[in-house]
């Protein structure tokens, strides 16, 4: 990719609308589009890339030819609906068409698009590889981390389950049921090392989701626990130079260091991107996850029931234990 020009546009962003209802969310969705049209310039004779949650594509989609990047998990589920398989599937489509004539910001399932999960619905437009990417910024930041992980013959990176009250679909989980997320991380550590006991001796690199920070009450404590088993645990921003280092993707991190095995413990697209390469382990405890979202909030057990659908559809690359 060469860029020729930038164009930097300060837009606001497309679901933060007042909108109550789906008369006013249709009047909403239209004023935003017009709104945004009159803070850029484009060009109808180019081709637009970006994210369905973009909002200069959203208004400028029915005039330009576009191509959607994936977004993980959410545009998965926007192409396969996992949830609707088994159902009525002339009933689905009709419901689908009409909701992409009536809602302004509502992208065609069949439009064009790029991904990185090998996914075969034919609206892929490219299937790109994680290791291709490269950037010797994000290298320089890693050195320490590729000097540490270089030093172990095993290395593990754990995708934490936390609570993450800055989200919406997080309601206070940290204050209700705090402690419960550091023993179920703990049991599923346990539980890991018991199925396979030759891994017990990696180097095990905890991250968290972004909206946590680098560095959490709720880390330390896990890692305070983890550690009196006998477990090699580290908090993996402790070894990356970069400020906002929790926001760099793992994908990007399993390029540059010889980390060989990705354990989530909360449900995550990082699985579907990378497992179908088969040069790193992916694991999950499935049906802890779905337990434990009994306790934590109902509203997220219907992404955990797709993940053997999703799994299956992608080639049945991830080991759920």
């Amino acid at each position: 990719v060469v860029f020729v020009k930038k164009t930097i546009y300060e837009v606001p962003h497309p679901f933060f609308l007042n909108a109550n209802g789906l008369i006013s969310n249709i009047r909403e969705q239209i004023k935003f589009k017009h709104k945004i049209k009159k803070l850029i310039e484009y060009d109808s004779n180019k081709t637009y890339i970006s994210c369905s949650t973009s909002s200069i594509l959203i208004a400028i989609k029915e005039q330009v030819d576009h191509i959607l990047l994936d977004e993980g998990m959410g545009s998965l589920i926007a192409r396969h609906r996992p949830d609707k398989q088994g159902g009525n599937k002339y009933f689905d489509f009709l419901k689908e068409k009409i909701a992409e004539f009536i809602l302004p910001f509502r992208f065609a399932r069949n439009t064009r698009q790029i991904t990185l999960t090998n996914d075969p619905h034919k609206s892929i437009l490219a299937n790109l590889d994680y290791r291709s990417f490269t950037s010797s910024a994000l290298k320089n930041s890693l050195v320490r981390l590729i000097s540490h992980t270089n030093s172990s013959s095993q290395n593990a990176i754990i995708l934490v389950k936390a609570p993450t009250p800055s989200l919406k679909s997080h309601p206070k989980e940290g204050e209700k049921i705090g402690d419960q997320y550091i023993e179920f991380n703990v049991s599923l550590l346990e539980k890991y090392i018991q199925k396979f006991p030759l891994t017990k001796d990696s180097n095990f690199y905890l991250k968290l989701h972004p909206a946590l920070g680098r560095n959490s009450i709720f880390l330390e404590n896990l890692m305070e626990r983890i550690s009196k088993l006998g477990i090699k645990v580290f908090n993996i921003c402790d070894f990356i130079d970069f400020e906002e280092a929790t926001f760099i993707p793992v994908e990007a991190i399993l390029k540059y260091t010889p980390i060989q095995h990705v354990l989530a413990f909360d449900i995550s697209s990082t699985l579907w991107n990378v497992a179908h390469w088969k040069e790193v382990n992916c694991y999950c405890p499935l049906e802890d996850a779905i337990q434990f979202s009994k306790i934590e909030s109902p509203e997220h057990q219907r992404l955990y029931f797709m993940q053997r659908t999703i799994d299956t559809l992608l080639g049945n690359n991830v080991l759920f234990y």
